[in-house]
């Protein structure tokens, strides 16, 4: 069994539904729902013979009614590959959207395997104009270079 956690800028459902809704597809084997503050956190203990991490993450957002929406603020893998770190500071991001957009856009980045930040902490409850920024991405640098995970974080600065 692999485990995926998910972090999502979503505060409009009932998440007895949501869980319900994903223990009944094929392959996934239980399901913790976690509410932080707007946030809902999702770790997902899943059978990666019968389904994977951008399935379930498309079944969540269709679920919610959010795929047209950039909603994702964190991810994890959970892979047990070879990783390296990527951490970047941030003086301003524009957006709740813009950061989404970016991490959605990580998120489907084969050899990305996890990404964290202060973002939500930061940009709604603490807006304390020295801090920066911090966002940190897990990665296989044999799949995905350095250099083109550096140009989408880079993209996020205002």
């Amino acid at each position: 069994m692999k485990k995926f956690s998910i972090v999502i800028d979503c505060y409009k459902l009932t998440y007895d539904e949501l869980k319900e809704y994903l223990l009944s597809l094929k392959g996934i084997s239980e399901v913790n729902v976690i509410d932080i503050d707007d946030l809902l956190r999702l770790e997902i203990m899943y059978d990666d013979n019968l389904i994977t991490c951008n399935i379930i993450k498309y079944e969540i957002l269709a679920f919610l009614k959010l795929l047209d929406y950039s909603v994702i603020y964190e991810f994890d893998k959970h892979f047990e590959e070879e990783t390296k770190i990527f951490e970047k500071e941030i003086n301003r991001i524009c957006c709740e959207f813009c950061y989404a957009s970016c991490i959605e856009e990580l998120f489907d980045l084969p050899g990305v395997y996890k990404v964290s930040s202060n973002f939500y902490i930061k940009h709604f409850k603490r807006k304390d104009v020295n801090e920066k920024y911090k966002i940190q991405v897990l990665y296989n640098p044999k799949i995905i270079d350095f250099k083109e995970l550096e140009r989408i974080v880079n993209d996020l600065e205002e």
